[in-house]
């Protein structure tokens, strides 16, 4: 949490955590609604990291606190989080580095 404070204050992009740990039963939920890579029932790659309580997805807000999915905001908030978290030293691996499907809102602990 101490870090997404921090990443507020490099960048004035407002966000909000869209989802944090899951229950079997919301993994299989956000696979249903596409959120989530559906198959190995809910318990592989990010999906598993969801239902350790060791990944979150963050959602950037447009000035009137909706919710947005613009990819330069999301590469915004991305390079601001990934740099409090390196300047931390916590070990994390973000969602828009992916090769394949990315998923640019999903932020995991790297243990």
């Amino acid at each position: 949490a101490e870090i997404f404070r921090a990443a507020r204050r490099i960048t004035d992009l407002p966000f909000v955590v869209g989802s944090d740990r899951r229950t079997l039963a919301q993994q299989q939920q956000a696979e249903r609604w596409g959120w989530s890579p559906a198959g190995r029932g809910g318990t592989g790659g990010s999906a598993r990291k969801h239902l350790e309580g060791l990944a979150v997805d963050l959602w950037p807000l447009d000035r009137s606190g909706r919710v947005i999915f613009d990819p330069s905001a999301q590469a915004e908030l991305g390079i601001a989080v990934l740099a409090t978290a390196r300047a931390s030293g916590v070990r994390l691996s973000w969602g828009g580095h992916w090769r394949g499907r990315r998923d640019a809102t999903h932020f995991e602990l790297v243990r």
